[in-house]
C-alpha cells in the first residue's frame, strides 16, 4: 500500500507540474502580456516528464500539449462555424482533434523520454531540446506553432532566425528550459550547478549579443542606403464583417466589399501619396476575378487615382474546355423568359491579381491551402473526408512561388493568409529574387483579436529568416510593415475592427541569410547527431551488461 500510494501521489504531482506549464503557457502567448515567460514557462513540464515510465510519459505529454493548445487556439470553434458554417457541436468536436493531433509531438515525446528512462540512458537538456524541436517540427505540419512564436513582440530574443529559422528560436528556449529545471534538479539533489549556471548565461548571453548586432547592423545599412533600396506600400484595412456585408452602406456609387475597399484606397491617394503598391486582403464575400468587373467597379480608376497598381485578392475560376451552356427560367416579375449562359467550372483558385492603369492579370495562385477551410486533406487516402466533410468545389493549389514585379524594378513574393505561418514559400521566392514579402489575410472569421495576433506572430518569423521585409495587410486588425528586423515599424501596427489604412518605407536588404540557403537541414543533422550518441551509449551499456567483467 504504501507503494501504491506514494506512486498514486507521484502522479498527481506530475500532472500539477504538467498544468502548471500549461498556465505559464498561456501568460506568454503573442496575444499574453509577458513573452519573457517563455524562457521558464516548460520548466514544470521538464520537472513532471524526469524518470517517466513510457506510458506515463505518452499520457502526461499528451495532456500537456492538448491543453497548451486548447488554451492557445480556442477561437478556432468561430472560424469553424463562421468559415464552414458547422454547427456549434460540430465546431466544438473540430477544435477537440486539431488540439489532439498537434499534442502529438509532445505525447512521442514523452514516450521516447520514458523509453530512454527504461534503457538506464540520460535524458539531459540537450537531448530534450534536440528531440522536442525535431517532434515539433515534423508533426505540426497542418497548423504551425511553438513556444517561439511568443517572442515575436520581442525583437533581439529571434534574430538567431536567420541562422535556423523559426525552430531554432524554439531549440534555444527549450534548451533554457531544460537547464533551468536541471539546475532545479541539482539543488534539491545538492550537487554542483555551476557548470550548469554558467552554460545557461553563456547560452543567453549569446542570443542577446548576437540579436542587438544583427538589429544594430540592419540599422546602420538602413541609414546608409538609398531611397532605390527602399519599398513604399500601402495597405487597405476595410474591415468589413463577416456577415451582413451585402448591406454595407457607402456614400455615392461605393457599394459592397469591392466599394468599400475602392473608397479607401481613392481616401488614401489623399492622404497617403507616393506608394508603390497598393495591398487589398482577403475579404468574407469573395471577389471574382475579372478585368470587366474590375474596370466597372472601379478599381482601375482607383489605381489610377493613386498612382500605384493594386494587388487584390479575389477568387478564380478556370471553366477548361467546357462549352457554354444556355438556360432559360421566368422573369422575376413574371413578364417573359430570359436567356442565361454557364459554364461548368473545372478548377478554383484563391488568387491575387495585380489591377493598374495599363494591367489586369493573374498575379499569384495560393499553394497551401487551410486545411477543411479551402480543400480537404488527405482526401485522396481518405475519400470519405471530403464526403462529409468537403465541399462540392474546393480550391485547387497553385504551382508554387511567383514572383510580383513592380515599377521601378522591385519584386516580391506573396503569401496568402495561412501561408505567411510556414518558412518554405518565403525561403523559395528569396531564392528566386524576392526583395520583399507580403501577407494578406482575412482573420474576422475569428472574430478574435488573439488570432489575429498569433497569425501576426506567425507571420512575422518570415521576414527574420529571410532578412526581408514584411507586408502584412488585413481586413479587420492586426496588419503591420515589419522590417527586416522584425522590428513592427511605430504606427504601422493596425487596430481592431476599424476602417484604416497603413504605409511605410522598409529597406530591402540584398544579401541572403544562412537559413535561406540550408533551411531546416540543421535539425536532421542534429536529429542524427542526437540518435547516434544515444545509440553509442546505449551499445556501451548494453556490452557491460553482458561482460560485466
Amino acid at each position: 500500500m504504501p507503494g501504491i500510494a506514494g506512486t498514486l501521489k507521484s502522479s498527481w504531482l506530475r500532472l500539477i507540474s504538467i498544468l502548471f506549464s500549461t498556465l505559464l503557457v498561456s501568460c506568454c502567448l503573442p496575444s499574453a502580456d509577458y513573452p519573457l515567460l517563455a524562457f521558464v514557462s516548460l520548466v514544470p513540464l521538464a520537472l513532471g516528464l524526469r524518470n517517466v515510465r513510457p506510458i506515463q510519459g505518452l499520457l502526461l505529454g499528451l495532456i500537456f500539449g492538448f491543453s497548451a493548445w486548447l488554451v492557445s487556439t480556442w477561437w478556432t470553434i468561430n472560424g469553424l462555424m463562421n468559415m464552414l458554417d458547422w454547427s456549434v457541436k460540430a465546431a466544438l468536436a473540430g477544435l477537440f482533434f486539431l488540439c489532439l493531433y498537434q499534442a502529438l509531438p509532445y505525447a512521442l515525446f514523452g514516450l521516447l523520454c520514458g523509453w530512454v528512462n527504461n534503457k538506464k540512458l540520460k535524458t539531459g537538456p540537450f537531448f530534450c531540446a534536440s528531440l522536442l524541436t525535431f517532434l515539433v517540427y515534423l508533426l505540426t505540419e497542418i497548423f504551425p506553432g511553438s513556444l517561439a512564436h511568443a517572442l515575436y513582440s520581442w525583437p533581439i530574443a529571434i534574430q538567431t532566425a536567420d541562422l535556423g529559422g523559426v525552430h531554432l528560436v524554439h531549440f534555444f528556449l527549450l534548451l533554457c528550459n531544460w537547464l533551468l529545471a536541471d539546475i532545479l534538479v541539482r539543488l534539491y539533489r545538492q550537487e554542483k550547478i555551476l557548470p550548469v549556471c554558467v552554460f545557461l548565461l553563456v547560452l543567453l548571453a549569446g542570443i542577446f549579443i548576437y540579436g542587438q548586432h544583427r538589429i544594430n547592423h540592419f540599422h546602420t545599412l538602413a541609414e546608409d542606403a538609398s531611397s532605390a533600396e527602399f519599398i513604399n506600400i500601402t495597405s487597405i484595412q476595410p474591415n468589413i464583417p463577416i456577415k451582413g456585408y451585402e448591406g454595407i452602406a457607402l456614400d455615392g456609387p461605393f457599394a459592397g466589399p469591392t466599394g468599400a475597399l475602392v473608397k479607401a484606397t481613392r481616401q488614401a491617394a489623399e492622404e497617403l501619396p507616393d506608394t508603390d503598391l497598393v495591398l487589398w486582403p482577403e475579404v468574407p464575400k469573395s471577389i471574382n476575378c475579372a478585368c470587366e468587373d474590375f474596370q466597372m467597379q472601379g478599381v482601375a480608376a482607383a489605381s489610377v487615382k493613386i498612382e500605384a497598381p493594386i494587388l487584390l485578392s479575389c477568387n478564380e475560376f478556370d471553366y477548361g474546355n467546357n462549352p457554354w451552356i444556355d438556360t432559360t427560367g421566368e422573369q422575376l416579375n413574371g413578364t417573359g423568359r430570359h436567356t442565361q449562359k454557364s459554364r461548368k467550372i473545372d478548377k478554383k483558385y484563391n488568387a491575387l491579381w495585380l489591377v493598374g492603369q495599363d494591367t489586369c492579370r493573374l498575379a499569384y495562385r495560393k499553394v497551401k491551402l487551410v486545411p477543411f477551410g479551402e480543400r480537404t486533406p488527405f482526401q485522396d487516402l481518405f475519400p470519405w473526408l471530403k464526403t462529409y466533410l468537403g465541399r462540392k468545389l474546393e480550391f485547387s493549389p497553385g504551382n508554387g512561388p511567383s514572383l510580383i514585379d513592380l515599377p521601378g524594378g522591385k519584386q516580391i513574393q506573396p503569401l496568402i493568409c495561412y501561408e505567411g505561418g510556414f518558412p518554405g514559400l518565403a525561403a523559395q521566392g528569396v531564392a528566386s529574387g524576392a526583395q520583399a514579402l507580403i501577407n494578406v489575410s482575412n482573420d474576422a472569421w475569428f472574430d478574435s483579436a488573439k488570432a489575429a495576433e498569433f497569425h501576426l506572430a506567425l507571420s512575422l518569423f518570415r521576414a527574420v529568416e529571410q532578412r526581408r521585409p514584411l507586408v502584412r495587410c488585413t481586413n479587420s486588425g492586426f496588419g503591420a510593415h515589419i522590417a527586416a528586423t522584425g522590428e513592427i515599424l511605430a504606427q504601422s501596427l493596425t487596430p481592431m475592427n476599424e476602417r484604416t489604412a497603413r504605409q511605410a518605407k522598409l529597406y530591402c536588404p540584398e544579401q541572403r541569410t544562412p537559413y535561406s540557403w540550408i533551411g531546416d537541414a540543421w535539425l536532421w543533422i542534429l536529429a542524427v547527431i542526437v540518435f547516434l550518441i544515444k545509440a553509442a551509449v546505449f551499445q556501451k551499456g548494453f556490452i557491460r551488461q553482458k561482460n560485466p567483467t
